[in-house]
């Protein structure tokens, strides 16, 4: 009975100990899996890193990569506005999340972006513009928010007239 018990924890041990990829691994196999257009399997490997790893360097990284699948409309069984929301969504916990990282600012952005081009959502798009340039006054993005900000809603011909108009 003792050598039974023996060989099961050294063969837990062992399975638990087969899978000792760090989050690093994980980020390099999801973008792989993007480069072979595997999207499920990359989005298993962001994932894993968000949930197993979530104090990780990686782990925002993982959370606006896997975000840019949801804007890019490629996670099946959703449709467009549900993709869109959860972008947005992920875009906006990077941002709360990892407030330090390189990706919050990028990823705040993004989340305003998409409501003000995809689902002209303005209101909340200029919430979301307002309070990225707040956080990240030196950020180069910030002239492309508030670009954004002044012809929100507007038509091609519209902002072509109102640049003609400030010059």
């Amino acid at each position: 009975m003792k050598k039974l018990l023996i060989i099961l924890i050294s063969v837990g041990y062992l399975i638990s100990g087969c899978s000792n990829r760090t989050p690093k691994d994980y980020l390099e196999q999801a973008r792989q899996y993007i480069s072979e257009e595997n999207v499920e399997e990359a989005f298993i490997n962001y994932e894993t890193i968000i949930k197993e790893f979530p104090n990780s360097e990686f782990a925002p990284v993982a959370m606006a990569e896997l975000a840019g699948l949801y804007q890019n409309k490629l996670i099946k069984n959703l449709t467009e506005k549900q993709s869109l929301e959860k972008a947005i969504q992920l875009f906006i916990n990077v941002s709360e999340k990892y407030p330090q990282s390189s990706e919050a600012p990028k990823s705040l952005f993004m989340a305003a972006f998409i409501q003000a081009n995809e689902l002209n959502n303005y209101p909340e798009a200029t919430k979301l513009y307002n309070l990225f340039i707040e956080k990240y006054p030196k950020h180069q993005l910030v002239a492309s928010a508030k670009e954004e900000l002044n012809y929100m809603g507007l038509s091609p011909d519209e902002i072509l007239k109102k640049k003609n108009l400030v010059k």
